[in-house]
């Protein structure tokens, strides 16, 4: 059976801001990003922030919430993003971890609760764009 070729007129698409995609709901977010601080007299414990790991070739970056505020760095317990969404919840295991300082990129707004099932209710979501960081 000969398979069917699928075209697209090239006219069909526009490089207008008018046409701009948008993933969901959680992609249009309108935060000041003075609420994001990296300043250490900022960040106590409960606060969430965004920390760099340096690996060999790459950076990556884990949102995770501060348990303890030491004089060597912070405590914090790492969450987990659910890809391809910017939906993040606790793994099942504390993954928990002491962060210098120098490590934090910025505190990270009070999270909200993504949804109303006891399920979807586990996952947290941020109100800024994380989407310049390889958030894990």
């Amino acid at each position: 059976m000969p398979r069917k070729a699928l075209f697209v007129e090239a006219d069909n698409f526009s490089s207008d801001s008018e046409n701009e995609m948008v993933f969901d709901d959680d992609s249009d977010l309108d935060v000041d990003m003075d609420d994001c601080t990296t300043e250490k007299d900022e960040v106590s414990v409960g606060d969430f922030i965004l920390v760099e790991f340096l690996g060999k070739r790459v950076k990556k970056y884990f949102a995770g919430e501060v348990k303890e505020d030491t004089s060597e760095g912070y405590v914090v317990n790492f969450l987990r993003r659910k890809s391809p969404s910017w939906k993040f919840v606790f793994p099942e295991v504390a993954d928990e971890s002491l962060v210098p300082q120098s490590d934090i990129v910025m505190k990270l707004p009070v999270p909200r609760i993504s949804g109303g099932t006891e399920r979807a209710a586990k996952a947290l979501v941020f109100d800024v764009n994380l989407s310049e960081y390889s958030v894990e």
